[in-house]
């Protein structure tokens, strides 16, 4: 559920930037040549830090979730003995996402005198960049350590499992492959992200950032539904009754409006 809810901030958010984002550059430049509308320029400006603000919070959200999603599944699958408490998992994402809005809130201050005013002492922006990119590879490298390790338990399960194709270990199998697509998929499109955060700051190369930055991330929080519908059998059966339920919905005030058209078509009754 979290996860979910964080995925359709990234899209939404990833949108509300790339319309803000674009708009205040054109007022930008309106400002810069004419130097009018000085309190629009402000504006703009401030939802620009505020979009990002959000945005990278959801991404980064979205990034420690999926990685604690596959490192409980691969504790569960691959250590029995040891139990995963929700109460620690809880104070880790209490933790995890204190710290994300400081950082991010702090970032926001300084980016509000960078577009607005003048930048002030000891702000870096390639120290925002560095944290960023360094926490990414690494949720990118406990993931990979976290699915390999799923996928040979899942094979030693199948070779010594008698019933190796029992409902418990298909239930288990069906899992593992899940979290594993969705692994896949984070990795594909944040490794994106990664490249663009290594070539600006390390190499001082922009390489289709305004790609990378609005559309690869967006991409993977908006094919992640996907994977839940095609590999969650009872949330397909929950959205398939639910479009049957707006069908039939649909059909019905049809049905009201077709007879409704019918009856005023008819001709009046006579009584003279």
């Amino acid at each position: 559920m979290l996860l979910n809810s964080l995925d359709l901030l990234v899209c939404l958010s990833g949108l509300m930037k790339i319309g803000v984002e674009r708009y205040s550059r054109s007022v930008t430049a309106a400002y810069k040549e004419s130097g009018d509308n000085r309190t629009e320029y402000e504006t703009w400006q401030i939802l620009r830090v505020i979009c990002k603000f959000v945005y990278r919070t959801a991404v980064e959200g979205t990034a420690f979730v999926t990685c604690i999603l596959s490192v409980t599944r691969t504790i569960k699958f691959c250590f029995l003995f040891l139990k995963v408490r929700k109460r620690v998992v809880v104070a880790l994402l209490c933790i995890f996402f204190t710290y994300l809005m400081v950082r991010e809130a702090i970032q926001a201050y300084y980016q509000y005198y960078v577009y607005i005013k003048e930048p002030k002492d000891g702000y870096d922006i390639a120290l925002g960049n560095w944290m960023r990119g360094i926490g990414i590879l690494l949720i990118i490298v406990i993931l990979k350590i976290s699915n390999a390790l799923a996928v040979v338990r899942l094979r030693m399960m199948e070779k010594t499992c008698s019933d190796s194709g029992g409902i418990e270990m298909n239930t288990k199998r069906r899992a593992t492959i899940t979290v594993v697509i969705l692994s896949i998929l984070f990795t594909t499109f944040n490794s994106m992200l990664l490249t663009a955060i290594i070539l600006e700051t390390v190499v001082q190369v922009d390489l289709s950032w305004d790609f990378v930055l609005w559309y690869s991330v967006p991409t993977n929080s908006a094919v992640n539904p996907l994977v839940y519908i095609f590999r969650i059998k009872p949330m397909r059966k929950h959205i398939q009754n639910r479009f049957s339920r707006l069908k039939d919905i649909l059909c019905c005030k049809k049905r009201r409006s077709v007879t409704t058209e019918t009856v005023q078509t008819e001709s009046p009754l006579s009584y003279a």
